[in-house]
Order: structure tokens, then sequence, then C-alpha cells
């Protein structure tokens, strides 16, 4: 696993490549550089592994709408699907799915194309 910066992180080709807690604590143009740098390690056809929070659509209650509150305030902010979907397609991924957990976080899965 890999804590990741818009900065960089792996230099290997390898997949799968696992990032946590990585995309809520930033705005929508650092985490795409953050995923560009997650594509630029992968492979094509690789796997992308994202544990975040995702937030349900519409107003449904969810324990990640109070912490999105919280990244709002340094910048940052939780997502739902369809975001991680347009953020992923700028960085060269395809969004396959996203798995709960036991905890509020999920594993957001994504193929390098």
């Amino acid at each position: 696993m890999m804590w990741a910066s818009p900065v960089g992180i792996a230099s290997k080709k390898s997949p799968p490549t696992t990032v946590a807690r990585s995309a809520s604590p930033w705005d929508d143009e650092h985490c795409v550089a953050i995923l560009r740098s997650c594509r630029n390690a992968t492979v094509e056809g690789g796997r992308l592994l994202v544990i975040e929070e995702a937030l349900p659509p519409g107003n449904a209650p969810s324990p990640g709408k109070i912490l999105d509150l919280f990244m709002l305030m340094v910048g940052g902010r939780e997502r739902t699907q369809a975001e991680y979907s347009a953020l992923f397609e700028q960085a060269d991924y395809e969004l396959k799915r996203i798995s709960p957990t036991a905890t509020p976080l999920h594993v957001i899965e994504a193929t390098a194309r």
C-alpha cells in the first residue's frame, strides 16, 4: 500500500497499486495529479485500488457527509461515485466498482486504459 501526494509515488510498472485516504484531503486538481502519478506506475489493464469514503448520491444519510464538512475546511472533500468516475476518467482510468467494507470506507477499483 502507498500513501500518495501530488508530487508522485512508485515508479515501478506493476499492478495493482493501492492508495489509502489519498483523495479526500485534496481538491480535484491535486486528486487528478495523484491518480495520474498512479497511472504512470501502472501497466495498461492494471488495477488501482483506492480506499476512501464514497458518498451516496442525493440526501441519503451517511457518516461520510459529516467528514465531508471537515474536509471542506482544509480544501478537500469526500466524493460520490459519479465524482470518482470523472476524476478517474481524467487520469486515464476506468472506474470498475465501489465495494463497501465493514467501515465507512469503500474499496474503489479502477482499471488503467
